[in-house]
């Protein structure tokens, strides 16, 4: 696996030069590209850029992680797909241990403009995504009428590397006001008792489609939808868990 969080390493190898591990990262997250392309993009100062790529590509030979001819992509997974796969589940405690750090964090090199600019805005975009996943569950608290729970889990997100940077730059902010408060419309006070918490928090988090809903329509897969649903019907299906009933 080639790590791009919190540093650049491709485990299981002692090679660390960075300029190819670049090379392959790029590779590894946009996908097979012409080596013209890759040689103008990484080199675009050299007096022969695809000398200069293939002297790269010699350096990670040894490594059998990147293949091709005129098109090259690359052999191996990257922790970043790891991360995206778990913040599309909503496993945030997976995103905590893959998240160490930012996009390529301190990997310094003289690039050209264009890449300088893809390895930025690849920082600030994971680092949204991660503000993003956990924003999403601290509106389910706010939903239930858990603030403190809501406002612990956004603190925590805004803490972590280069979320609170990513922000500014976005000029992104998680409003709680913006969540309604519809705990009167469960007819029970959240929090009443560790298995109310649970179920009811379980049956907003679910990333599993619930009680029939519109699979054409993504947008109806939402807290409010959720909530909405089980106060209606006063259960809660989830597949392969049976039926749960909120008191």
């Amino acid at each position: 696996m080639l790590r791009v969080l919190g540093g650049l390493e491709l485990e299981g190898h002692t090679f660390h030069r960075l300029k190819p591990l670049l090379l392959l990262a790029y590779l590894a997250l946009e996908g097979p590209k012409a080596r013209r392309h890759l040689a103008q993009l990484f080199w675009p100062r050299a007096q022969d850029p695809l000398n200069s790529l293939s002297v790269a590509l010699n350096q990670l030979k040894p490594t059998g992680a990147i293949e091709g001819n005129e098109i090259l992509r690359a052999r191996v997974s990257t922790d970043l797909e790891a991360l995206r796969q778990a913040l599309r589940e909503g496993h945030l405690e997976e995103a905590r241990r893959l998240y160490r750090g930012t996009f390529l964090e301190g990997v310094e090199l003289p690039l050209g403009e264009e890449l300088e600019e893809w390895v930025w805005s690849a920082r600030e975009r994971v680092a949204l995504e991660v503000h993003g996943a956990f924003a999403s569950q601290a509106r389910a608290f706010y939903l239930l009428g858990l603030p403190e729970r809501g406002k612990a889990l956004l603190d925590e997100a805004q803490a972590l590397p280069g979320v609170g940077l990513a922000l500014e730059g976005a000029g992104e902010e998680f409003h709680p006001h913006a969540a309604p408060d519809l705990s009167s419309q469960l007819t029970y006070i959240p929090f009443a008792s560790s298995t109310t918490v649970y179920v009811s928090v379980s049956a907003i988090f679910s990333p599993q489609a619930v009680l029939g809903l519109d699979s054409n329509n993504p947008a109806s897969f939402s807290a409010i939808t959720d909530i909405a649903l089980v106060h209606a019907t006063n259960q809660y299906t989830q597949s392969g868990t049976g039926s749960i009933t909120l008191p």
